[in-house]
């Protein structure tokens, strides 16, 4: 068994949830409480100078969500199959979403910081727990055992748990509107119970309410797709992609669900956390850098300059930084490992998008754009770079599809808009695995919205069931970004000098390394002969 030390504030916070699942999962854990004396000095050593942090075996992974889902997957709490793992990651994400909006509220009702609680509950709080726990409510209902996903406690139940807690504790008689989340938190507690009376020897826990592979790929394109049938997608977003008639929401869930199945999440659990870590380390990064980008891209108004240097240029430095030295110390050119992975994918998608839009923004960067080059000269990903299939209003399958037995693989039905953004890494992924799926563009999105599950694309419908989640669904609604750039490209940065391949994680490329390849130079040829795709 290997030893967890799990650093943190000695604080419940971002801490409490993977203490939980240690807890749920019977593991014994070290849990190094660290004061505010002592972190300035801490924080030199950790990958990203932020906390909690998980030791495994004296190796370091960051970021909570990618903490808990390697502890969760290593005990059986991220689902039993690689669908419910999905949807597992898609609630997840779900709830950053939420997050990022409540917490506007949430911070001042804690006293976090000054402003007018009451005016921040109307414009943040409400709003925000209206468009979530309805959400929540359906899923409840949708999967009928008392638990988010599956027959059995997931990760995804302790965090929505710990949520509601707080949030009972706190504001008791906010989700007076949400009973089913009531009935959820008292299933939740019982089967905490069960695994906590009794347990000893662990920090105390409150009970509380690519290998590559040779598949052919198909590419439709339907700019006419009837979005009255976006009601029927699992959270009413795209993209969305569909598997044999099931769907998968939320584009990371999506992605790692992909690369799971085909070699592109890394080789061994550590690996693959270090891949989430650096996935959910870009979502911070675009968290700052899309209330700059949206102004610049047009989807905003606002002080573009103003924007660009209290958000595009603080978030670049602060993430190209740290993607910079993660290539340096993993040194094979990938982000992470020795192969590529879809953090690669993810990153170097970015990295094009920036460099096509705005040239030269990255120049203190060179070890990310040089990456970003890596990662989009695969083979596989260069033949779909070269030739996207963007400009066709009208479908156009592969003639392989017809070929290809129904029994090989699932089905995959990729929802998304007539435009690259969130889906476009999904789309490389596929391709780098080289796998057949359906591109479906949604143009009457008002009338298809009702059949996602959260209302957001893109969805992956595999099997005719949906996986939802978007990290960039919200485009249309941010503001703000240079800031934002300096901070987030110096992670690059340092990730791709410590990772030392030219690959974010790793000796080859990931679905990382395409999402930041996909905003630079390199897909210059794409671009003057591509669709025309809007974004």
């Amino acid at each position: 068994m290997p030893e967890y030390k799990l650093h943190y504030f000695g604080i419940r916070g971002l801490g409490e949830v993977p203490r939980q699942i240690f807890a749920l999962a019977e593991v014994k854990f070290e849990n190094e409480a660290h004061t505010k004396e002592d972190w300035p000095e801490f924080k030199k050593k950790t990958p990203f100078g932020q906390m909690p942090l998980l030791e495994v075996d004296g190796k370091f992974i960051p970021q909570s969500f990618a903490i808990s889902r390697f502890i969760a997957t290593q005990h059986g709490l991220a689902g039993k199959t690689p669908f419910e793992a999905a949807w597992v990651d898609a609630l997840a994400d779900q709830w950053k979403d939420f997050q990022n909006d409540f917490k506007k509220f949430w911070y001042l009702k804690l006293g976090f910081g000054e402003g007018d609680v009451d005016a921040a509950k109307i414009e943040h709080g409400i709003p925000a727990r209206d468009k979530f726990f309805p959400l929540i409510a359906k899923q409840l209902k949708s999967n009928g055992s008392g638990f988010l996903v599956g027959s059995s406690v997931t990760w995804v139940d302790v965090l929505l748990a710990n949520a509601v807690a707080d949030l009972e504790e706190k504001e008791a008689g906010f989700l007076a509107d949400y009973p089913e989340v009531d009935v959820f938190l008292a299933s939740s507690m019982s089967e905490y119970k069960l695994f906590y009376f009794g347990f000893r020897g662990i920090a105390e826990v409150r009970s509380r309410r690519v290998r590559l592979i040779s598949k052919p790929f198909i590419v439709v394109c339907s700019l006419n797709f009837d979005l009255r049938s976006l009601s029927e997608m699992p959270f009413g977003k795209i993209p969305v992609l569909e598997v044999d008639g099931k769907q998968i929401p939320q584009s990371h869930a999506i992605c790692r669900y992909v690369a799971k199945l085909h070699g592109l999440a890394g080789k061994t659990p550590f690996e693959t956390a270090w891949v989430d870590a650096l996935a959910d380390q870009w979502k911070d990064f675009n968290q700052t850098f899309k209330k700059y980008w949206y102004l610049r891209i047009g989807f905003r108004q606002g002080d573009l300059d103003t924007a660009r240097i209290e958000h595009g240029i603080p978030a670049r430095d602060s993430f190209f930084a740290l993607i910079t030295k993660q290539l340096k110390e993993n040194g094979s050119g990938f982000l992470v490992g020795d192969c590529v992975t879809w953090v690669d994918v993810l990153i170097a998608n970015t990295v094009d998008d920036i460099e096509q839009r705005e040239p030269g923004f990255l120049a203190d960067f060179p070890e990310v754009v040089r990456f970003q080059k890596k990662i989009h000269a695969i083979p596989a990903l260069k033949k779909w770079i070269d030739a996207r299939p963007y400009r066709s209003l009208q479908p156009a399958k592969d003639s392989s599809a017809a070929n290809r037995s129904p029994s090989a693989m699932p089905a995959y039905k990729l929802y998304y808009f007539p435009v690259r953004a969130l889906g476009e890494v999904i789309r490389q992924v596929f391709k780098l695995a080289e796998v057949d799926f359906e591109d479906v563009r949604v143009e009457n999105w008002p009338e298809f919205k009702d059949k996602t599950p959260f209302g957001q694309m893109p969805v992956l419908e595999v099997d005719g069931k949906p996986i939802p989640q978007s990290f960039a669904i919200e485009a249309a609604k941010t503001e703000h970004g240079i800031t934002a750039r300096d901070k987030f490209y110096p992670l690059i940065v340092k990730q791709l000098k410590d990772n030392g391949s030219g690959f974010l994680v790793g000796a080859s490329a990931t679905w990382v390394d395409l999402l930041l390849a996909d905003q630079t130079a390199t897909i210059a040829k794409w671009i003057e002969t591509r669709p025309e795709s809007r974004g």
